[in-house]
């Protein structure tokens, strides 16, 4: 069971359980010999995995071995995690997905490295992640695709709505990329600039300094004690007291001084420009941790009352337990913001610092701000250049490619957005306008992989008014009168990717609830959603979203749900929309045609059915 670097047999085994499989790993590679086409372990998105890591014979035992898996995750000091297990005496399984609630699988598409340090060596081999369903091919051409696809549609609502930020507002994601840069660089940063506040490029320059005892003298001393200024000098005495020597001094203000002093000038403005924004955004930060720990307050005085009242319903303690776990869980995702942006700052102040020092109270107050770059042969002014000039090219989103390279977002996250935007822009095709996106910067979340659950979109049309949720979890109804929100339902399955509540505007200024549309996005084939002999999970969880009720004025005692909308992706030859009652699914896929061409499968389909809704409403 040994597995072979070079013909040499290691006396351990490695097994990797994924899906419905498990796969030896028979060959590994001396890690600075290894290439990334080498035999990689196939892995698809979203299975459950697992890794058993044991040792052949006892007496073989290294109890330093472990193996090391490289992950798309990244932990607070921005530096990718690592999954590590040790060698085991007995084949024990170690499970890192199991497709559990608030598990994350720890891998988007794209190649991982696998180290095995065995009696301290390392070796390698790699997993290549791809997506469900999809070809390698595929992949790349159609995520590429969706991902421009929604960076576009955001472009367009954005730019497209009055009431919405501007350019300048929304494309700050540099910021924090300039941040992160800074933060990489700081030691060779501030040891450059020590080393040019201590070791300055000088040159050595005759100078004339008036001095009671007689020093060097040249003709140009002799004509200063005839001069009116020597004569002045000595007026009171019959001898000269003072003389004008010649001396040898240090001159700072030469060309690439100068330029010094134009960089640190501009990088201090820039630094500052950064730290202000970044304040800015913990500040915001600081707001959603306020209101998140009232928000678990007022749960802990629920569950403190709920606990003295009998039979109590088995959905209000769902409630309650669901709301507090995505809270704590949003507790810790904004706790760790803020810790980063703390260090973020502490380091640009330090750097700013240093920097302000320099140009004000070192040699570099005295020498002249420089407009044309000199040849740089000293290594510390030529680092501290480079360094500046990559921290400028951040800004013009040019940056440092190794460091800021976007990752592939995983499949069903990129497709859940590329059907939030498609239905977004599907609104604005019948005439409604997207009136404000104040709690987010939109294009910034998408490109963080952070469009928060629970996003309102607010789009208007003459007399009609569209309130948009994304991904918005609905409490019963205890829970959302305390929560003063407006719907409620008391089934299990309570978060709609999108749901869309539509209100007609009155005469005195108020709004009219007129009916709710929802739709939810899965990135699976049809036949594993649907079966004519019995009702899948699938279909259970798209009829309960059926169930929402209306707490706002006029209150109906139906549910309010027009209709439920299943928007899938993967390649179907069938028809594009099929009805299933109560359900209607749509096949909503840029398909690829055999030139690699885009075919736009569905948006029609979706297009259709909201006029259909909005249509019957009006």
């Amino acid at each position: 069971m040994a597995i072979l670097c070079n013909d040499i047999s290691l006396p351990v085994s490695l097994f990797v359980f994924h899906g419905n499989y498990r796969t030896q790993v028979n060959e590994v590679y001396l890690k600075n010999t290894y290439t990334k086409s080498q035999n990689p372990i196939n892995f698809k998105e979203e299975l459950k995995t697992g890794f058993q890591f044991f040792i052949d014979t006892e007496e073989d035992w290294d109890e330093d071995a472990k193996i090391e898996i490289q992950t798309s995750l990244y932990n607070n000091e921005d530096t990718q995690e690592h999954i590590q297990y040790p060698l085991n005496k007995e084949p024990l399984i170690n499970w890192v997905y199991q497709n559990k609630s608030n598990e994350t699988f720890p891998w988007r598409m794209g190649t991982y490295m696998l180290n095995i340090i065995y009696k301290g060596v390392s070796y390698t081999t790699s997993i290549y992640v791809t997506p469900l369903y999809l070809t390698d091919q595929q992949v790349s051409i159609i995520h590429n695709y969706l991902e421009k696809k929604v960076e576009g549609l955001i472009y367009d609502l954005v730019y497209s709505s009055k009431n919405v930020k501007t350019q300048d507002e929304v494309q700050t994601n540099w910021y924090f990329d300039y941040a992160k840069y800074m933060m990489r660089h700081k030691t060779i940063v501030n040891f450059n600039l020590l080393k040019l506040e201590n070791e300055p490029k000088t040159k050595l320059i005759s100078a004339y300094q008036v001095k009671r005892n007689i020093g060097i003298i040249d003709k140009k001393s002799i004509r200063w004690e005839t001069s009116s200024h020597g004569v002045s000098k000595n007026s009171s005495n019959s001898y000269p007291n003072y003389f004008f020597n010649r001396i040898k001094k240090e001159e700072y203000n030469n060309t690439v001084n100068q330029w010094m002093k134009t960089i640190l000038f501009n990088w201090s403005g820039d630094i500052h420009n950064v730290t202000d924004f970044i304040t800015k955004a913990q500040d915001s930060i600081k707001i959603k941790l306020s209101s998140i720990n009232r928000k678990l307050e007022k749960l802990e005085l629920r569950k403190d009352f709920i606990k003295l009242q009998r039979e109590v319903a088995r959905t209000e303690k769902v409630d309650l337990y669901v709301q507090t776990t995505t809270l704590k869980k949003d507790l810790d995702k904004y706790r760790n913001i803020y810790d980063q942006q703390h260090k973020w700052l502490d380091n640009l102040r330090s750097i700013h610092s240093r920097i302000v020092h320099l140009l004000y109270k070192s040699f570099l107050s005295e020498v002249e701000r420089g407009k044309i770059k000199p040849l740089l042969t000293s290594s510390n002014y030529y680092l501290i250049n480079e360094i500046f000039e990559k921290s400028k090219l951040i800004q013009k989103n040019a940056g440092d490619k190794e460091q800021f390279v976007k990752l592939y977002k995983p499949f069903w996250q990129i497709y859940e957005y590329y059907c939030l935007f498609t239905i977004i822009d599907c609104l604005n095709k019948c005439g409604f306008i997207l009136k404000k996106d104040k709690e987010f910067d939109l294009l910034k979340s998408f490109y963080y992989n952070e469009i928060p659950s629970g996003s309102h979109f607010l789009l208007e049309k003459s007399d009609l008014v569209i309130h948009c949720w994304y991904d918005k979890y609905h409490g019963d109804k205890f829970t959302a009168e305390l929560n003063g929100d407006l719907f409620f339902t008391a089934q299990e399955k309570k978060r709609p990717d999108i749901k869309l509540d539509l209100y007609k505007k009155q005469l005195d200024g108020s709004l009219k609830f007129q009916g709710c549309l929802i739709f939810d996005a899965k990135f699976r084939k049809f036949s594993n959603m649907h079966n004519n002999d019995y009702a899948t999970s699938t279909y259970q969880q798209l009829t309960n979203y059926s169930l929402f009720f209306y707490l706002g004025e006029d209150r109906s005692t139906r549910p309010v749900v027009d209709k439920v909308i299943c928007l899938y992706g993967s390649e179907s030859k069938g028809p594009i929309k099929k009805e299933v009652f109560p359900l209607t699914y749509i096949n909503l896929f840029p398909k690829l045609l055999d030139n690699n061409e885009i075919e736009i499968k569905g948006e029609h389909e979706v297009l259709i059915e909201i006029n259909k809704w909005i249509g019957g409403i009006e």
